[in-house]
């Protein structure tokens, strides 16, 4: 989704799905569905993957 889409939904009173992943698979299987927008940080990943650092 473009912001230009972001805001026809907000001028148009639409509501915006945004979820919230940690990894990489995560998002892009997550790319592939109908949520509207994808947050991905990669903190917990960096622990879930025993990283000592990002």
């Amino acid at each position: 989704m473009t912001i230009l889409e972001f805001i026809n939904k907000k001028k148009q009173g639409q509501k915006i799905s945004m979820l919230t992943c940690y990894d990489y698979t995560m998002a892009l299987l997550l790319s592939n569905s109908q949520v509207d927008s994808i947050l991905v940080g990669d903190s917990l990943a960096m622990v879930m993957h025993g990283h000592p650092t990002t």
